[in-house]
């Protein structure tokens, strides 16, 4: 039997219509869920043979498509790792490059992003889950649980015959022979993180060993004894790499500055050392290698260093300049006896700098050879620079390489075969579902592929026309049509019948996400629009009408969620401004309201509402930790936290099926065994039917490849529950037209003019989707960001740091979309705006940049506080002034590295630094009973001002002026991740 139920009696948490059978034996109640310590996802468990997976048919016929790959050096030449990730799915996909000039099979490693790589057989990785945590694994055991542990490590390599992790940690003054326990800051009162790099720092830094056992366990620490004082904040271990003797380590160290015209110039000196077999330094071998003028993370005049070792024997490789960059080259220092300037051809920089350090001279046709690797631009990355050291990956005497001459394509070559261009590495068989949605019957609509799928009550799929990408609500259906609110990048979103016959139907209204929803019916449904504290009405009828139901006065204010009731109307539940609650309602088919009712399911940035069988409905946060029952009033009858568990897969579409779900019972749970199936996604709630049949829409992730799919399963069909509800006294809607002086999203400012409720989210004015938060919008910039962090992200900063993929962009880098300002709830807002970009935005939305006077008025609340929440600062209450960088934590300096996409998604203590909207509402501005949020902290935000100004401090700025804190030293052209936009507009009278 394919359901087994956990409560005496049968119910499900789905959508169910009726029982025919007997129940299955009663088993015991689910129990809450066990707290659970930090750790990485685990790989996805082989298919269980007592679980049946149902039958599942295939919804569009799966394309071909290349990912994007980079290729991995191993050190030693030890092999290349050819790497695909795909950031937004948490997954990772490896294939082991040998020096058999072979490519070995796909290993796939879900929820973890790899950091470095060590040859061995199999290969050693380090991976990061991206919570803190650095994971041990042998390439291959995917399947096998990652050791992990909290720690910050620089380096992975091979002391002597034993793979170790490298630490750089500042020694703790109190117990200076152990490190500071990783990640634990200094001792010292939590003020601003710098923000300049040229504050030098005074405290010593000591670099500390953890080996790696056989079964990846991460050990203590080992002392490697050497010190020394860093000449700035994140300049100090340079390299380091392994040998058969031990390991050469290459740091940079403070010097005393040398004066110039009565100024003083910082110095730096680069030192070299070796350690032995143990991990202990071998103090003879220290070694001044050059010293001179510090630059920002460099000696001034030598830029790119690196290690290249070759048996025991290591070189120092660079690049460098002269005579204010006229003159430019590379260079070479041998480090080990006898030392000094080595002479090598450009090529052998390039392409092969550990041929340097080998003893035994080129041949001259292996020069040739290699010269002509050289000229066909090999790369490791698709951005990387040709004058980068080291652009070809290196197994025995097999190179690997890319080209991006035409496209992005795979290399190998040997002195032997020249150049062989091979296939893609990463093709995958994939038809993408965007979204879905199924009723109580079964009937169901997706979009499969760019293409609308409808599923009819009996199951018979039918191929409808063009789909959305995305919706800005679930849709619905309504008699025999289904309806939706699709992107539109002007008015937010348009009404439109998704099929048959797609037709637009024009509303008076803003239609928006998070402000407008849909509830379905047999005949009628309802469209629902949050404005100003009303909550505005709509019946659509069968033959595709929009008739106005008037309004009610509600305190649902955005996060706007809807359902079918069974008596006919709809359940809606949204998010009260005040008092941080979730409230539910019910409106009958009339729109007459029936009840307005708190909560106890935790406020979140969406929620999840779905109808029960029998009436009422269940309402979650948007993480479904917590469900509740509501009856057919909207009134909550239970709530139970829902069980937590762990799929042991990540989805290529949708999210990981749950197999326990909420019971039609009241505070009760079932289990459906087709939904543990390895590799089952859902786009939406599973549904039972009176048949007894299971069905879903989802997707199957195997591997590279996914399929859209229906879903089908017999099981025991449990009966409905009907709730009673009270006797309800119906309240009329306001027929009456009502007017407001600013747009539902903007706040009226005594009514003299209107500001974004909050902070802005960038959507393309030709189809309304929303455009990467974490990148700029201009094609050329957006360009030189992917071609500079692409590279540079596996070359900067520690491990952690290392293993943060770039988010995906989204569009085509040579895309340049139009972009328009929009104020939501629960989105994460756009940096990386100049003052340019906030002002086309604004204007494209209609609305304007906000002048200083307007700004600071709007954020001081009708009662002109100096901070959004009373007279004096109060740490923690707005997104502000927080202890960490996220470019500290990325490049180990908060001074550099502004225009890395990744800065945005860094975390502290699991969360990321930038937050969603409207996250905080103690940091709301009131006004009346609306409010503006994050006006103080978040992200800093432009205002009009023909120098470049922005105001109000983001999340590391080290402010505690609130609604006064101002920045003026940029130009209006400047933009970085910390730079944000909100709009206003002048009131209608």
């Amino acid at each position: 039997m394919a359901w087994r139920s956990t409560m005496a009696g049968c119910g499900l948490a789905v959508m169910i219509t009726g029982c025919s059978t007997a129940p299955p034996e009663p088993r015991p109640l689910l129990p809450p869920p066990a707290p659970t310590t930090a750790r990485p996802p685990t790989a996805m468990p082989s298919a269980s043979p007592t679980i049946d997976p149902g039958e599942r048919q295939a919804l569009g016929e799966p394309e071909s498509r290349e990912l994007p790959f980079e290729v991995r050096p191993l050190p030693g030449r030890a092999g290349a790792l050819v790497v695909s990730v795909e950031p937004d799915r948490a997954r990772t996909y490896l294939r082991l490059a040998d020096d058999n000039g072979q490519l070995g099979p796909v290993h796939v490693l879900e929820g973890r992003f790899l950091a470095a790589a060590l040859g061995d057989d199999p290969p050693w990785l380090v991976t990061s889950p991206g919570d803190g945590l650095l994971c041990a694994e042998r390439l291959g055991a995917e399947r096998e649980q990652a050791r992990c542990a909290p720690v910050r490590a620089h380096r992975l390599l091979r002391v002597g015959s034993r793979p170790m992790l490298l630490e750089e940690r500042t020694i703790d003054p109190d117990d200076p022979d152990e490190p500071r326990k990783p990640g634990a800051p200094a001792k010292r009162e939590p003020d601003a993180p710098k923000t300049s790099g040229e504050a030098e720092p005074d405290d010593e830094v000591r670099l500390w060993l953890r080996a790696i056992d056989a079964t990846g366990n991460i050990g203590d620490v080992l002392n490697t004894e050497i010190t020394f004082t860093r000449p700035l904040v994140g300049m100090g271990l340079l390299d380091a790499a392994g040998i058969r003797g031990g390991a050469h380590l290459l740091w940079y160290e403070r010097l005393d500055p040398r004066r110039e015209k009565g100024r003083k110039v910082p110095r730096a000196l680069l030192r070299h050392a070796r350690l032995d077999a143990e991990g202990k330094l071998v103090r003879s071998s220290r070694w001044r290698v050059m010293k001179g003028d510090r630059g920002y993370g460099h000696l001034e005049g030598h830029h790119a260093g690196r290690l290249a070792t070759w048996g025991n024997a290591a070189l120092y490789v660079g690049r460098f300049e002269e005579d204010g960059g006229k003159t430019q080259g590379y260079e070479a220092i041998r480090l080990s006896k006898p030392r000094g300037n080595v002479v090598a051809d450009d090529a052998l920089f390039g392409v092969d700098p550990e041929r340097i350090a080998r003893d035994e001279a080129l041949r001259p046709e292996e020069l040739t050879a290699l010269k002509g690797l050289w000229s066909a631009a090999p790369r490791l990355s698709p951005g990387q620079k040709g004058r980068d050291l080291g652009r070809v990956a290196w197994a025995g005497d097999h190179g690997w390489f890319l080209k991006t001459s035409s496209g992005v394509t795979l290399h190998r070559f040997t002195l032997d075969e020249g150049i062989v261009d091979l296939p893609p590495p990463f093709v995958t068989q994939r038809s993408i579902m965007s979204w879905a949605a199924m009723e109580s019957d079964g009937a169901g609509l997706a979009a499969v592929d760019g293409a609308l799928v409808v599923v009819t009550p009996d199951g018979t799929t039918l191929r409808g026309g063009e789909a959305a990408t995305t919706l800005a609500a679930r849709p619905v259906r309504i008699g025999g049509a289904w309806w939706g609110l699709v992107p539109d990048g002007r008015d937010g979103a348009r009404l439109r019948r998704l099929h048959p016959e797609p037709t637009d139907v024009a509303v008076a209204a803003s239609l928006d996400a998070g402000r407008a929803a849909l509830a379905g019916g047999p005949n009628e449904g309802l469209l629902l629009v949050l404005d100003h504290g009303r909550l505005r009405l709509w019946r659509i009828t069968g033959g595709g009408k929009a008739e106005p139901l008037g309004s009610h006065g509600t305190d649902m204010r955005h996060g706007l969620v809807a359902a079918s009731r069974a008596d006919g109307g709809a359940i809606v539940a949204g998010i009260a401004e005040r008092k941080r609650r979730v409230v539910a309602l019910a409106v009958d088919g009339a729109g007459r309201l029936l009840t307005e009712t708190s909560t106890t399911v935790p406020a979140s940035a969406s929620l999840w509402l779905r109808s029960r069988p029998g009436g009422g409905a269940w309402l979650a946060d948007g993480a479904r930790t917590m469900v509740a029952w509501l009856d057919e009033a909207a009134r909550e009858r239970a709530r139970a936290d829902w069980p937590q568990q762990e799929p042991g897969w990540h989805c290529i579409d949708g999210e990981p099926a749950r197999s326990a779900w909420p019971s039609v019972e009241v505070g009760r749970f079932v289990e459906l065994e087709p939904m543990a199936a390895p590799g089952t996604c859902l786009l939406d709630a599973p549904v039972l039917l009176a048949n007894g049949l299971l069905r879903w829409l989802g997707s199957r992730t195997e591997g590279l490849h996914a399929i859209a799919e229906l879903g089908r399963a017999a099981v025991l069909a449990p009966p409905t529950a009907p709730l009673p509800a009270p006797t309800m006294s119906p309240t009329n809607a306001n027929g009456s037209k009502t007017t407001t002086a600013c747009p539902p999203e903007m706040v009226s400012i005594r009514g003299q003019f209107c500001i974004d409720r909050f902070e802005g989210q960038l959507v393309d004015a030709a189809d309304g989707a929303p455009l990467s938060p974490y990148y700029p919008t201009t094609p050329n910039l957006t360009q030189i960001i992917l071609g500079r962090w692409g590279p540079h992200r596996w070359t900067t900063g520690d491990l952690l740091a290392r293993a943060m993929p770039l988010p995906s962009l989204g569009r085509s880098p040579n895309a340049a979309p139009k972009a328009v300002a929009r104020s939501r709830y629960g989105v994460v807002p756009s940096g990386y705006v100049s003052g340019h970009g906030a002002h086309e935005a604004c204007e494209a939305a209609g609305k304007r940049l906000c002048s200083e006077a307007e700004w600071k008025t709007a954020c001081r609340g009708e009662q002109e506080r100096d901070f959004p929440y009373g007279d004096d600062y109060r740490q923690g209450a707005c997104n502000v002034f927080r202890y960490g960088h996220p470019a500290f934590t990325l490049h180990d300096n908060p001074a550099i590295g502004h225009l890395d996409p990744r800065l945005n998604q860094v975390l502290d203590n699991g969360a990321p630094m930038l937050e969603r909207t409207g996250s905080r509402p103690g940091c709301a501005s009131r006004w009346g009973d609306d409010a503006v949020f994050d006006m103080v902290g978040n992200l800093d935000e432009w205002i009009d001002s023909k120098k470049g100004t922005f105001v109000g401090g983001f999340y590391s700025r080290s402010t505690r002026k609130g609604c006064n804190a101002k920045v003026s030293a940029h130009p209006r052209r400047y933009l970085d991740y910390s730079l944000g936009i909100r709009c206003c507009k002048k009131a209608r009278p």
